[in-house]
């Protein structure tokens, strides 16, 4: 009998790694009334991914408003600290009036007291006004920094799937972040053309991940599941393609 050979595996895909400042100096790039999604645990580096991306998409023309909903973040100080010449911190909004020159971006971060019911409350009046008007308004980039805050304690669900759906057609772009898929709304990677994924354990939030249409699924859980820590699996809808972004 004629001998067979084996049939050849399958070559493995792989998907480029690119530093963090590269890929910030180089590959990002971002068009008004985009929306960008960024889901990993907590402690996975978030927002300290987010502020330098929010930094330089944010211009004149294109306002950045970032919801602050902790009482103390590091992240953020440090980030305000650093761009005191464009990125103000505002208690309440709409911010004041401002005399000269208009930041590039207002941090909405409203003080809390020792009543957190009470500043809930006051806090959603807050934000879910912000979510209204810059609707409203178009032309600019909202980034909240816990949607799911928002979304189950807020209940302001209504508010943000109305930009995700309705706001690029404005120029509104929402940046949200949150830790776990389940607890948002579909519209938070459905919706997105800019999603950045970190490691996650729990395979049920891998095979979500696996729904965002337009990319490989088994090649988004496969490289979602292996990346190391402060790593993140960056896919751009559009084109479908994909990197991950290193420390």
């Amino acid at each position: 009998m004629p001998r067979t050979r084996p049939r050849p595996a399958a070559p493995q895909k792989s998907v480029q790694l690119i530093d963090r400042q590269t890929f910030i100096a180089r590959v990002w790039k971002y068009r008004p009334g985009e929306h960008v999604s960024f889901i990993g645990p907590t402690g996975s580096g978030k927002t300290y991914l987010m502020l330098p991306l929010l930094a330089k998409s944010v211009r004149e023309d294109l306002p950045g408003y970032l919801t602050v909903m902790k009482p103390r973040d590091k992240t953020v100080g440090e980030f305000l600290a650093a761009h005191k010449d464009t990125w103000k911190r505002t208690l309440t909004f709409p911010p004041p009036p401002v005399v000269g020159k208009r930041p590039l971006g207002w941090v909405v971060w409203p003080h809390h007291t020792n009543n957190p019911e009470a500043d809930e409350e006051r806090h959603r009046d807050i934000f879910l006004g912000l979510h209204r008007q810059l609707y409203v308004k178009g032309d600019c980039i909202i980034c909240d920094d816990e949607a799911v805050s928002l979304v189950r304690e807020m209940k302001m669900g209504p508010a943000l799937v109305r930009i995700w759906t309705k706001g690029r057609s404005i120029g509104t772009g929402l940046w949200a972040a949150t830790q776990r898929p389940a607890m948002v709304p579909l519209e938070m990677y459905d919706m997105a053309e800019h999603l950045f994924l970190a490691h996650d354990p729990d395979k049920r939030n891998r095979e979500r991940f696996a729904e965002i249409g337009g990319v490989d699924p088994e090649l988004v859980m496969s490289v979602v599941e292996h990346l190391p820590k402060f790593h993140w699996l960056y896919i751009r809808r559009s084109d479908r393609s994909m990197c991950v972004v290193g420390p």
